[in-house]
């Protein structure tokens, strides 16, 4: 019974030399001839080659990258078999036999997903939610501080004002006890109809007025003045909680859940994802021991006051 086959197996790959000999030796079980195709995204262009050590023997590097790898295998009761690497993984072929075809799609099958599997479906959900929740977070814990600055501003110009009214009331004040001394020697002076005490009287009065008319006049105009503009602004919150999720978003993908496209991990390529991750590694414990400096440093000082 004759049968055919066509299906992606992943949407994105991450395919070693171990995982390329591992699924030669399981065509080769079951075909007699493998040949690769191989594309570099380079003038070099591309090749074929029976061998796979010829494949795992390429550089691989910037110059020589390798964009697509093709398996293609054939055996008796006509079957046909390929394995296309290209962004993503497919299988496709036909058989006579529909069972051997079926045995042969379904280790090589087997294989390629326990084995080059790629960046998860999930990761660009967990980038969204992470871009959300540290949107909010820097969005609210800035307004927060912007409310806070405003109060203290407020506060400020409150106390501000407090004073110079109570330096003008304390001279307000003191310029109440020479008036009723005033009136005093007002009664006095009527009552005896003394005329140089009720003209003193009259003198003392009217220098009293300049008095009080130079208090009123010396009166604090104190200006409103409103908060800064920063501590208002809406629109300079967003910005801060945009900036806060561009950057959680930037740790997450490089250092937590690190990706990339469909990768050859042959050559200078495998080389290269070790570096990064030894870095990765590196910057990971860099932010764990500052975190926790930070922490202590914060116990020690509030300990201190």
């Amino acid at each position: 019974m004759a049968g055919q086959i066509d299906e992606d197996v992943l949407d994105n790959f991450i395919a070693s030399e171990d995982d390329f000999k591992d699924l030669d030796a399981i065509v080769h079980r079951h075909c007699q001839t493998v040949r690769y195709y191989v594309y570099r995204g380079s003038a070099l262009g591309g090749y074929d080659t029976d061998d796979v050590e010829v494949l795992l023997k390429e550089r691989n590097g910037s110059g020589t990258k390798i964009e697509s790898v093709m398996l293609h295998a054939t055996g008796s009761d006509g079957l046909k078999f390929n394995v296309d690497f290209q962004d993503v993984v497919g299988i496709n072929g036909q058989s006579e036999d529909r069972a051997s075809l079926v045995l042969l799609a379904t280790e090589a099958r087997g294989l390629i997903q326990d084995r080059m599997k790629g960046v998860t479906p999930q990761r660009r959900n967990i980038l969204y939610a992470v871009a959300a929740i540290f949107f909010f977070v820097g969005y609210l814990v800035f307004q927060q501080y912007q409310i806070s600055s405003a109060n203290s501003f407020n506060a400020a110009q409150t106390t501000k004002t407090n004073r110079a009214e109570a330096v003008y009331r304390k001279k307000e004040n003191a310029a109440i006890v020479p008036t009723q001394t005033l009136l005093s020697q007002a009664e006095s002076a009527l009552s005896k109809h003394n005329l140089s005490a009720e003209i003193g009287v009259l003198l003392q009065q009217q220098v009293q007025q300049w008095r009080q008319q130079i208090i009123f006049n010396a009166e604090p105009i104190i200006p409103s003045q409103d908060p800064p503009s920063w501590s208002t602004s809406y629109w300079l919150a967003v910005a801060v909680g945009c900036a806060t999720a561009a950057a959680a978003i930037g740790v997450v993908r490089y250092i937590v859940l690190p990706g990339s496209g469909s990768v050859f991990l042959i050559g200078d390529e495998r080389r290269r994802q070790e570096r990064s991750k030894q870095l990765r590694a590196n910057i990971k414990w860099v932010i764990i021991a500052g975190s926790i400096v930070s922490v202590v440093t914060g116990f020690i000082l509030s300990h201190l006051h």
